[in-house]
């Protein structure tokens, strides 16, 4: 599946530069740099906020750094970055369910959940292939709802990349961090963080939920649904963090002896990812730790379309 390119995405590039008056630039790599870099923030929000709705037009500047001019997985797998910096990485249990209601534009049927994969990896092969896999037909579906089997669908492909990455590494794994979250309050997700705007993430671990549990302040602790459980993952969360961008290390110094962050390595014998979940009755077993060999092997043949 084809990866977006500085060439499929020129037009974007183009938008953006008409939304914060740099268009007299693009004759000119360098300048064009720098009239970017000397935008204020909220030009560029706003900028992207009109240019970027969709998958395929995602478009972030980069600050004071090399740029990457192509998404890092095709980097990877192209043997782009042969220098690989220290980070972390990880995803979320239900990464596909943010955007469940963004499915509602095709019929909750079997044709339509054909239509859309097609459109997305533009195969009507790959897309007959999914289904085939996970078991949809015309008369079945294994969630008994064709936008949750999507959903699904997505959250796989997203993890299974995220994965695939990590293994296309081989041994050059040298401080690397991976984590898998799976982390529901449900409280908290209806009444304060999704609310009526998305009641499928209530009880599922959603895309991004992970940055807010990294970055929340105490301001959310007025709140009832802010419990001692949330500051505590919190707490967790940033103190690794923390570590992380001071020592590279996200265990520090080697003096915190509460929670061991295992580098990542290329190995089925060792431990190589730390897990957030555990915290209530909604949270079911990570499906890091269940056999997802069978998926991500299949997911690999497939490819991942440009979101991923």
């Amino acid at each position: 599946v084809a990866f977006p390119t500085p060439v499929t995405l020129n037009d974007t590039t183009s938008q953006f530069n008409a939304l914060t008056n740099c268009t007299q630039y693009e004759s000119d790599s360098t300048q064009l740099l720098n009239c970017w870099r000397n935008l204020d923030a909220n030009t560029i929000l706003t900028a992207q906020d009109v240019v970027s709705p969709t998958e395929d037009a995602i478009f972030i500047p980069t600050v004071e750094t090399t740029e990457l001019l192509y998404q890092p997985l095709w980097g990877f797998t192209n043997g782009e970055i042969d220098d690989i910096p220290p980070y972390i990485i990880g995803t979320n249990n239900g990464e596909g369910f943010m955007v469940l209601e963004d499915y509602i534009h095709w019929s909750n049927s079997y044709q339509g959940l054909l239509s859309e994969l097609t459109d997305e990896y533009n195969d009507l092969e790959i897309a007959h292939s999914i289904l085939d896999y996970y078991g949809i037909t015309e008369i079945t579906s294994p969630s008994s709802s064709y936008y949750l089997d999507n959903a699904q669908i997505v959250s796989d492909s997203w993890r299974c990349s995220v994965r695939y990455l990590l293994e296309l590494l081989g041994d050059n794994t040298d401080n690397i961090y991976n984590y898998e979250f799976d982390v529901v309050e449900y409280e908290l997700n209806k009444n304060l963080l999704w609310g009526s705007f998305l009641p499928s993430c209530w009880n599922v671990t959603c895309h991004g939920i992970d940055v807010w549990y990294l970055f929340n302040t105490d301001y959310w602790t007025q709140f009832d649904e802010y419990t001692n459980e949330t500051l505590a993952i919190t707490q967790t969360m940033q103190t690794l963090w923390s570590n992380f961008a001071k020592y590279l290390n996200p265990n520090g110094n080697g003096d915190n002896d509460d929670i061991i962050w295992p580098q990542y390595t290329n190995s089925d014998d060792m431990t190589n990812y730390l897990d957030f979940e555990g915290y209530n009755e909604y949270n079911k077993k990570s499906t890091f730790e269940d056999d997802r060999t069978d998926i991500c092997s299949f997911w690999n043949k497939v490819g991942y379309s440009g979101m991923y």
